[in-house]
């Protein structure tokens, strides 16, 4: 055998070893992580068998609730070892059986109504630390056992589950966001506020999954990421650790020093392996934009996503443009005398300054206030009652309505083809939709559009979390951190919206029970509008959305007022005087079914101050002067040219 073949023969050898040898160190992040994922189910599979068998002991004193106390928090410190991988595998499961929120909610996709009752660790934090505990024993034991048979049937699946690179790095993010938008604002621990021990544990899930990447981000060259991911998550441990309480913690400084550097970080990591992105499966498409490097970015939520108007930006250009002509026309009312603009003014962030909107006779008021167009493509569902799933459709409701529009597509249709200004732009908008150039779909299309167009996260608090400004008034941070957490307002207002569309996934619209009085003078007695529970959605009447309304935007809430679905509430201190008192049924009202806590949040005068700050540097409004020069021209009818 020659020496050349010889020496190709060793070459192609060392070769193939070689590329087995990556190719196990490749997969050995895997492995590990599945073996601890596998580890962590196991564990919390014991700690559930131990909560249970507390619950089932034959103590009949206080001292069962103290141990039981204790037992739960063990339980949900394992439940957050295996939280990282198992929410993302099974967000629905974990919600309906293991850690959803504790409130009422009627099952999705089934004809008829059914209530689901709330189970599993929070429910079970809610009930063991209230100071009715004792009494709620039995209710604690069944709730304890459902866990268990729950889990015991979702543990087998996951065990099954192969897990690739790219869930890594998508479950460790989207932890990050969980850990901090729901963990640490006390949602996930309404009784016990057991946050930031916690949040340690998620932090240190996350930390593990990563550190298995470091030999593979180091082989490639770039050190300097898992020098970073390194340090960050030790300062973040340290923050953690070092919290007196859950009131006092400093989560302006958490997210701003900790948890938007490791989104970032974590994103460079996972491009830097060439490990495939969501962006790049065939996968559904995602609420979350995964180049997205901050939870504050601008581009952080994806409004095609809940808008469903995938076109591509030249298309979707020209109908956002038709659309708001439309929009600050008024031809598309009955008398063309009100518009879309009329009641969604820009200069006050798409609101009238009314406690209820009037009519289009000038004098009645409609049913109620007018709320913001800014952000409101984020969402699940529209409208305060939440009746309405899709978001073009909403223009339906005004046009038909007798007190608004009181017309119907066809009429707006055939005075639209009046206007040769309107035709051309309809057929360029909608050269792809020929059939329906120019119809009830294509005039809804193009104003939702328009409204879907109106997104900002521009504001001062936007920039500084994004390290575009140096400085911001202390104010701020201190309203940030009472809002996150003392206050509660975090709870229900989630970031980076501040409404109640629910993280991290941003797929669920929330409604809330507040008790909003119908007068300042006797707010013991609540307003007569019944909210979701008569928004005529057959599965909506259940007396738990009884006086349910959608919890809306907190941003640019300074141009916003007056506030709640009635207006009641002319300015902030009001607002926050209502909410300090615990609501409806904190002043009294008689109200079984208030989603919000009753009891006073006990902050002062300055607390409620430095809220109000924080809120204000929400503001941020740069469509207040973008409005349409003139409105398109009719040729044959001259008395529509002079509509304003």
């Amino acid at each position: 055998m020659s020496k050349f073949f010889l020496a190709i023969l060793s070459a192609l050898t060392i070769g193939l070893l070689t590329n087995q040898s990556t190719a196990v160190k490749e997969q050995e992040p895997l492995i590990n992580i599945t073996r601890n994922y596998h580890d962590a189910l196991t564990n919390f599979e014991l700690q559930i068998d131990s909560l249970v068998a507390i619950a089932n002991s034959d103590n009949q004193d206080n001292s069962k609730v103290l141990s039981i106390r204790e037992e739960l928090k063990k339980t949900r410190l394992a439940f957050k070892e295996t939280e990282m991988l198992f929410n993302y595998f099974d967000p629905y499961g974990i919600g309906k059986q293991i850690n959803g929120a504790p409130l009422s909610k009627i099952e999705p996709k089934v004809s008829e109504i059914n209530v689901l009752e709330p189970k599993g660790l929070q429910i079970l934090d809610e009930l063991i630390f209230s100071e009715d505990a004792f009494n709620e024993m039995d209710k604690i034991i069944l709730l304890c056992h459902s866990l268990k048979q729950a889990f015991s049937q979702m543990k087998k699946h996951q065990l099954t589950i192969i897990i690739n690179h790219r869930q890594v790095f998508e479950a460790s993010r989207e932890e990050l966001n969980r850990l901090f938008t729901l963990g640490l604002t006390g949602f996930d621990t309404p009784g016990s506020q057991h946050a930031i021990a916690e949040a340690i544990v998620s932090l240190k899930s996350v930390q593990f999954a990563m550190e298995q990447y470091y030999p593979l981000i180091e082989d490639k060259g770039n050190r300097a990421i898992s020098f970073n991911l390194y340090g960050l998550f030790e300062i973040g441990k340290e923050m953690l650790e070092k919290a007196e309480n859950f009131n006092s913690f400093d989560r302006f400084s958490f997210l701003n020093k900790v948890v938007n550097p490791l989104y970032q970080q974590i994103r460079k990591a996972h491009l830097d392996l060439g490990i495939e992105t969501i962006d790049e499966t065939p996968l559904k498409q995602s609420a979350i934009n995964y180049e997205a490097e901050n939870l504050f970015d601008q581009n952080y939520l994806n409004p095609n996503f809940y808008s469903n108007l995938n076109l591509n930006e030249q298309t979707l250009a020209k109908r956002a443009a038709l659309g708001k002509l439309l929009f600050f026309d008024p031809v598309l009312s009955k008398d063309n005398k009100m518009s879309c603009a009329s009641c969604h003014d820009p200069a006050r962030a798409f609101t009238d300054g009314l406690e209820k909107s009037i009519s289009n006779n000038g004098e009645k008021k409609l049913k109620r206030n007018a709320p913001t167009l800014i952000n409101a493509v984020y969402a699940e569902k529209y409208f305060y009652d939440l009746r309405e799933s899709t978001f073009e459709r909403q223009v339906k409701h005004v046009v038909l309505d007798h007190d608004e529009f009181d017309t119907d597509f066809k009429q707006i249709a055939l005075k639209l083809k009046g206007s040769k200004t309107y035709t051309d732009l309809f057929k360029a908008a909608f050269e792809e939709d020929k059939k329906y150039e120019l119809s009830s779909w294509s005039i809804s299309n193009a104003i939702s559009a328009y409204v879907s167009s109106l997104n900002s996260f521009n504001s001062t608090f936007d920039q500084y979390m994004r390290y575009e400004i140096p400085s911001i008034d202390p104010a701020v941070k201190k309203g940030f951190n009472l809002f996150m957490g003392k206050a509660g307002c975090g709870t229900c207002h989630f970031a980076p919206t501040f409404s109640g569309l629910i993280p991290p996934l941003y797929e669920e619209s929330e409604s809330e029970v507040l008790g909003v009085p119908e007068s300042l003078e006797d707010q013991s007695i609540i307003d007569s509008d019944k909210g979701r529970y008569s928004n005529k959605l057959p599965t909506d009447v259940a007396d738990i959305f009884l006086h349910s309304f959608k919890t809306t935007t907190v941003r640019n809430v300074e141009l916003t007022g007056p506030y709640m679905h009635n207006g009641i509430f002319q300015n902030l201190e009001e607002v926050l005087d209502f909410y300090n008192a615990g609501g409806g049924a904190g002043r009294g009202m008689e109200l079984k079914n208030q989603t919000l806590p009753e009891s006073p949040l006990n902050l002062t005068a300055m607390e409620q101050a430095d809220i109000i700050t924080f809120m204000k540097s929400l503001t941020d409004n740069p469509f207040k002067d973008d409005i349409p020069e003139s409105l398109p021209a009719f040729e044959n009818n001259n008395a529509l040219n002079n509509r304003y």
